[in-house]
């Protein structure tokens, strides 16, 4: 099922959304889900770094150890 929620976007961002959308070929609502989509995404993958970052039991590695743990 579906909500509807009502939102005030800024002039500015609305004419970039409607640009997208013209280039695209697809609906307004569909860019803005998908850039919501992908927010949402990344803000799942900055908790879990944060998480892990925080996690005194995680083994923090360079990013030399990490090559070399990938044998690059």
């Amino acid at each position: 099922m579906e909500s509807v929620e009502e939102i005030r976007i800024p002039i500015e961002i609305e004419k970039r959304i409607e640009e997208i959308s013209a280039e695209m070929g697809e609906s307004k609502n569909k860019i803005i889900i998908e850039a919501l989509i992908e927010y949402l995404e990344e803000y799942a993958d900055y908790e879990e770094a944060l998480s892990r970052y925080q996690d005194k039991n995680d083994k923090l590695i360079t990013p030399e150890e990490l090559r070399d743990s990938l044998g690059i």
